[in-house]
């Protein structure tokens, strides 16, 4: 019994030392899934506007969603469509940067350029909508290209209001967090008319200011999977 309590201790103590080093690192080693519900809210109240609103950020022209467990896949699949909301939502003051659109045609005599969205203002908004402070790298997306000289995002194709929204079907509230279902619908279209998406599932993260971020986005059938492995706790 000693020996083996003797093993057990250093892998107890290289546990916690590897707890401790991921969050001097900035990882968020929180066990999210772990908290009890708390309430469930109208999937057409205050809350679900909100959360409508941010979930938003993730549609473009599509009802289908790449998914991701982590910001760095949510980097790498949300460039361009982050980037298109930004323009549709804010084409006036990337049209009217005339300061960095010259300084932009000088440096690339041989493009255009006719809307600049500086990087910086990139990574907020990414920040923003997934939180976390993993380093984005910047470069070539399908719509948009990074100018590297001048640290910006520029595209040819001009900004159209998405034809598509987020509904959200069900509205769990934790302490810290929010468990979304919901689907993708074509604007104006009704539950009844079978133009929505699959069914998706997104964990998202109050923070103390007030606002909220999406840490993980999955499609429902993702969940059952992982349900089956012990990763989705029933609360």
């Amino acid at each position: 019994m000693k020996n083996r309590i003797w093993i057990l201790l250093p892998l107890l103590m290289l546990a916690l030392t590897s707890c401790r080093l991921l969050d001097q690192l900035g990882f968020d080693t929180y066990d999210y899934m772990g908290e009890e519900v708390r309430r469930i809210l109208p999937s057409d109240g205050t809350e679900a506007g909100k959360l409508e609103d941010l979930l938003s950020m993730l549609i473009t022209d599509s009802d289908d969603l790449p998914t991701f467990t982590h910001m760095g896949d949510a980097i790498r699949e949300y460039r361009d469509t982050v980037l298109t909301y930004m323009l549709s939502n804010g084409y006036l003051k990337y049209s009217g940067n005339t300061e960095l659109i010259a300084e932009a045609e000088a440096a690339y005599p041989e493009f255009h350029i006719t809307q600049v969205i500086p990087e910086a203002e990139f990574e907020s908004v990414m920040y923003e909508i997934f939180g976390g402070d993993v380093k984005i790298t910047h470069r070539d997306g399908e719509r948009f290209q990074y100018l590297s000289r001048v640290g910006a995002y520029v595209t040819t194709l001009m900004p159209e209001a998405s034809q598509y929204r987020p509904r959200i079907i069900e509205l769990k509230e934790t302490d810290k967090t929010y468990r979304v279902r919901f689907r993708v619908v074509s604007a104006g279209e009704g539950e009844s008319d079978g133009t929505m998406s699959r069914e998706y599932f997104a964990l998202v993260i109050k923070r103390e200011d007030g606002t909220r971020y999406i840490k993980r986005l999955q499609s429902m059938a993702e969940v059952s999977e992982e349900k089956s492995s012990g990763f989705f706790r029933k609360k």
